[in-house]
């Protein structure tokens, strides 16, 4: 038996509450505390950044890496506290 499973796509992350922020389906924003929020740079890989909504520059990289699925990436979410 072969099993084929979606590979992580914009309707994937934005369906976990990311925005995309420039309408090119690479780069998600979602809101996490009043003055905070998560930037998602989806190009080949998964760049994670927490950030000051005040400020321009990220805050910090929290994750940078490969996510192949849907599942991956909301268990990742999940062990970041996203």
């Amino acid at each position: 038996i072969e099993l084929k499973v979606k590979h992580l796509d914009r309707e994937d992350i934005e369906s976990l509450g990311f925005k995309d922020d420039v309408g090119a389906g690479i780069f998600f924003r979602k809101r996490i505390h009043t003055d905070e929020e998560i930037h998602l740079n989806f190009d080949n890989t998964i760049l994670i950044e927490r950030c000051c909504v005040m400020e321009e520059d990220p805050i910090e990289v929290i994750f940078k890496g490969t996510i192949k699925n849907k599942s991956e990436l909301k268990v990742l979410l999940k062990q970041l506290g996203i």
